[in-house]
């Protein structure tokens, strides 16, 4: 997981708020790892940052789905599921009947 001084070190010089391609080359350009950058890559170009903090948190959450492999909260039409409330099982189109 990156620090979120690391954040700050990585992302010196950003003006926001700032889209991931904005972050993507200033983290470039200040020496940060490929993974670091590569995880930026992952967020949606419409997503807007308005402070390395928020930055810090996003890549905590998207580094953390790819430790365990697993999706632990998700999002359904832009209402996040209460950890209480069971998953919905997702439809395989590719073995539904006509």
């Amino acid at each position: 997981m990156r620090t979120a001084q690391e954040v700050q070190e990585y992302l010196e010089g950003v003006r926001y708020p700032a889209r991931p391609e904005d972050l993507i080359a200033i983290a470039q350009a200040n020496g940060a790892p490929p993974s670091f950058f590569e995880t930026l890559g992952l967020v949606p170009t419409a997503v807007e940052f308005y402070n390395p903090g928020e930055v810090a948190e996003q890549l905590e959450r998207l580094q953390g789905l790819g430790d365990s492999g697993k999706v632990t909260k998700t999002e359904d039409a832009g209402s996040p599921l209460s950890e209480n409330e069971p998953s919905r099982p997702l439809l395989n189109r590719g073995n539904m009947l006509p």
